[in-house]
């Protein structure tokens, strides 16, 4: 289903008189407006240019959650709220829209300083206007234009030219925006690529009698090809386009070993062997591993082996997996994967804090460091729902839980203790935990495979299983899979795996084990390739129907007549050409986009302050628009074809 945006324009609103309701009155707004805001903590501080007698002021609405902060520039002039529809963060200005909230708050992957370097709260309040805040807008000294790149359907043209008909008054006094659209309008549609060649792979190996044997794939058809130097020169140069010392380097090597030359990516392949060997074992111990989950997913963490159960108020053999952001992936009595060494120490000493509120399952990790725990030296409870959390002074925070079951218990992190007590023989009712304990969160876990064999199963299934047999009566290769159902001689073979993309290495094996042993299997794995789509799926008209709709949206020329930046204007103007043939490019041009609504988000911000004069209404309409685009593309689960 794909994501609407969240953009709507706003008008200014009215503050009353009184400054010393401001504050209630705008957090109140901002709350109104944007209902979908989830936030922790939030705050309002204004800044050192506050004059509520004259109804001016600037200031900041910080917003918290967990370890990330957001800032969110309030601008007062006249007594009128400007719209609260940008926030600050990261070094950046971003729309204020629920996906780009989510984003920052949701995306653990982020690890850089916020404002100042600081990475709190109260370093984000402080006034970022000018002329802390830099250059307004930053673009690149050879900007990609998109429209240039477009194929541009002649309904769309036609219309394009209506629509500037229509709005030719706003295009008065910006030569930059007519002679643009000027150029868009007389641009020919590009030229179609130019056909591959016709040959795919090719096998050189040494001729003793000519020179060079050649087998090759031409038009999907297998030939052989023997000669001097000069012929194997020739059919380099023409079949794949090398130049000399390229072709003297391969044929010095052709001498030696067979050499392998083709045009298709490789594609991952495991053979037999290789799945019998694979290092995977059942983990009982503290390790960095790497395991499967039961749909497939490769995912890598550090097993905890020990687990604290609330009810039973012992240790079971539960385990829990943990990536190095401290989220639970999984939990489970068996947990299997390949060994990667251990790195505890990440979990102990990672700089993001994780905010206990109510609401939020966790579970409490800690070192034993008195080895009460056989082998183990870290261990944790298993995963529990915060009710309340409570500041003890002078003895520590408590947390009362409930878990699974349903029943409640009590945890208490006390100052100063090293190792954990579990007999809650205390005033609290709780067991006692380390002070260095450090919070888990589980969110979204997943099932993980149970056993060595089924580890192998799951990286099996994740590819094509492509099988070669001997024929005893012709000595020839049987090949299924990879779209073949044939007999061919070994050579073929071999080059066929090659032209799908199987490593020479391995297709070699492969045909070589299957002619010793009578049968061998492969299992290909495609690695995601972004590739010319096809669309004629239902998906696609989905999604090209979605983005036109834009141009519903916005009077996209008009706010281009009001731009003087060429890769604003450009990316605006594109909005109107998009359709079924030009979507890739769209896709390709993604991080553009999102770097122009970023610098509109920006002038924006300082067009409304004064800072530059620049018509505000038309750089809200392009920002709004473009991130109309980026939303409705990252909305959509068709990324890879």
């Amino acid at each position: 289903m794909l994501i609407k945006t969240a953009m709507t324009k706003t008008a200014n609103y009215k503050l009353p008189e009184n400054s010393r309701l401001w504050n209630q009155e705008i957090l109140k707004y901002l709350f109104e407006q944007h209902e979908w805001i989830n936030a922790d903590n939030y705050f309002l501080r204004w800044g050192s240019a506050f004059d509520g007698d004259k109804g001016f002021a600037t200031g900041v609405i910080v917003l918290s959650r967990s370890n990330d902060a957001i800032s969110i520039p309030v601008i007062v002039k006249d007594f009128e709220l400007k719209p609260l529809d940008v926030f600050y963060y990261n070094g950046s200005f971003r729309p204020l829209t629920e996906r780009t909230v989510e984003q920052v708050f949701t995306d653990t992957d982020i690890a850089e300083k916020l404002v100042d370097g600081g990475g709190d709260a109260e370093n984000l309040a402080k006034d970022f206007f000018p002329p802390r805040w830099g250059k307004y807008l930053t673009a690149s000294a050879n900007p990609e234009r998109i429209c240039s790149a477009l194929f541009i359907d002649e309904e769309d043209r036609k219309e394009l030219i209506e629509r500037v008909k229509q709005a030719a008054a706003y295009f008065h006094g910006n030569d930059t925006a007519i002679n643009y659209v000027r150029s868009v309008l007389r641009q020919e549609n590009p030229k179609e690529e130019p056909e591959l060649a016709k040959v795919s792979s090719a096998l050189i190996s040494s001729e003793p009698t000519v020179g060079f044997k050649i087998d090759y794939i031409e038009n999907d058809m297998y030939l052989e090809k023997t000669g001097s130097y000069i012929v194997a020169h020739n059919f380099l140069k023409e079949a794949f386009g090398y130049d000399k010392p390229e072709i003297d380097a391969l044929l010095e090597k052709a001498e030696k070993n067979v050499v392998a030359v083709q045009t298709r990516e490789k594609l991952a392949a495991l053979g037999q062997k290789d799945m019998s060997n694979m290092p995977v074992v059942n983990i009982n111990e503290d390790a960095k591993i790497v395991t499967q989950t039961k749909s497939g997913q490769t995912i890598e963490g550090q097993v905890i082996p020990r687990t604290y159960n609330f009810e039973l108020r012992r240790f079971t053999r539960n385990k829990l997996l943990v990536d190095r952001e401290r989220n639970i992936l999984a939990m489970a009595e068996k947990i299997v994967g390949i060994r990667k060494g251990q790195d505890f120490n990440s979990l102990f000493t990672n700089q993001r804090m994780i905010m206990a509120r109510p609401g939020l399952v966790v579970s409490f990790a800690w070192k034993d460091s008195g080895g009460t725990m056989g082998h183990s030296i870290v261990a944790a409870t298993e995963p529990a729902k915060i009710i309340s959390v409570e500041e003890i002074k002078g003895v520590g925070k408590l947390y009362n839980l409930i878990s699974p079951f349903g029943s409640r218990h009590r945890v208490m992190v006390v100052e100063g203790l090293n190792r954990p007590v579990f007999d809650r023989k205390n005033e609290y009712n709780a067991i006692y935990l380390p002070e260095k304990s450090v919070i888990l969160v589980a969110d979204k876990m997943v099932d993980l495979v149970s056993t060595p064999e089924e580890f192998k199963k799951v990286v099996a299934a994740q590819g094509e299983e492509v099988s070669l047999s001997k024929l005893s009566s012709t000595n020839e290769i049987l090949l299924r899979g990879l779209g073949f159902n044939k007999s061919a001689s070994a050579t073929e073979v071999t080059l066929r795996l090659v032209d799908k993309g199987v490593p020479y290495e391995k297709a070699s094996e492969a045909v070589k084990l299957a002619s010793l042993l009578g049968h061998t299997t492969l299992y290909v794995d495609r690695p995601e390739v972004e590739k010319q789509a096809s669309f004629d799926e239902a998906p696609f008209e989905e999604l090209v129907e979605e983005l036109r709709s834009i141009r519903n949206e916005f009077d996209l020329v008009k706010i281009a007549a009001e731009i003087k930046d060429v890769d604003t204007l450009d990316k605006v103007l594109s909005l109107n050409l998009i359709n079924k043939r030009n979507l890739i490019v769209f896709m390709k041009m993604l991080p553009e986009f999102k770097r122009t609504v970023r610098n509109l988000a920006h002038l924006l911000v300082a067009s409304r302050i004064g800072e530059v004069g620049v018509n505000e209404n038309a750089i809200e309409d392009a920002m709004n628009a473009l991130q109309s685009l980026v939303e409705r593309m990252e909305g959509s689960k068709i990324r890879k074809i």
